[in-house]
């Protein structure tokens, strides 16, 4: 028979109940629980003896640990209802993403990695760990390892300015509240239940409904509308609802091309190590 204690997970399950206090705090113990992973291996492997078991493994580790309270951050990010939780929540992923920029330039690190992957046969190791060494390694090429000192700084700052660019990208789709008012004859076809969770028009709007732009109602709009019209004047709304985002897209698109230049690349598209 199965006891109780038997029958328990091996840890508890996430608590829905943030504050921007305790986001903060996440993020902070992140970026310092991975740091310190990484300072540890530096301090105690010595680059002839780097392994898959003291080098690699430490940090796959670590990462797998603090997954879960980074993907919370994010969701908070993209989700949650206050507005001061959902700040908070961009504010701290910033702060992981800009540290893991950080942490991909260390030549100290590198080092290491590379000396394990140079004497590393891909047979000799289970594939998932063979494939996250590669995909380790092309990480750091991918922040700029192995580029001259005069081009390096220049670099990083183009790295932490792209991932600010695709933040406020984001940001302005997680926070669009754009839509369309319609009448049911411009509806039919999509299901009642869809139809009954949608705002109704009152004044000038009475007799519509109101169908935002978000995913759920693209998706239920796209499918089950019948009016071909409607259709059409929903999709186009949905292109162009934010036209803030048209020069960052071209700004992310610029700076991706020239971070690709900068690593010798022809152009962003040429393939890469590790993808």
């Amino acid at each position: 028979m199965e006891t109780r204690a038997e029958s328990l997970p091996d840890y508890l399950p996430p608590l829905f109940d943030p504050t921007p206090e305790s986001i903060s705090s996440d993020a902070r113990t992140v970026v310092s629980k991975i740091d310190q992973v990484w300072d540890d291996v530096v301090r105690n492997v010595v680059l002839n003896q780097a392994s898959i078991e003291n080098t690699i493994l430490p940090v796959a580790h670590i990462e797998n640990e603090m997954r879960i309270v980074y993907d919370l951050i994010y969701l908070y990010a993209t989700t949650h209802p206050s507005r001061a939780i959902r700040e908070a929540s961009k504010a701290g992923k910033r702060l992981a993403d800009e540290a893991e920029v950080d942490r991909y330039n260390r030549g100290d690190m590198f080092a290491l990695v590379d000396a394990v992957l140079a004497r590393t046969q891909e047979a000799s190791v289970e594939p998932e760990i063979y494939r996250f060494l590669v995909k380790h390694h092309a990480q750091f090429l991918e922040n700029g390892c192995g580029l001259r000192d005069d081009v390096k700084a220049e670099f990083k700052g183009n790295l932490k300015n792209l991932a600010a660019l695709t933040q406020a990208y984001a940001a302005n789709l997680d926070e669009d509240t754009s839509g369309m008012w319609l009448d049911s004859i411009a509806l039919e076809g999509l299901p009642a239940a869809f139809l009954d969770k949608l705002k109704k028009g009152k004044g000038e709007n009475e007799g519509q409904i109101w169908v935002s732009m978000k995913r759920s109602d693209h998706e239920s709009m796209m499918k089950f509308c019948s009016s071909e019209e409607t259709r059409m004047r929903y999709f186009i709304e949905h292109q162009n609802r934010i036209p803030a985002n048209i020069s960052l897209a071209r700004e992310i698109i610029l700076l991706r091309d020239t971070l690709a230049r900068q690593r010798g690349l022809r152009n962003m598209g040429t393939p890469q190590n590790g993808q």
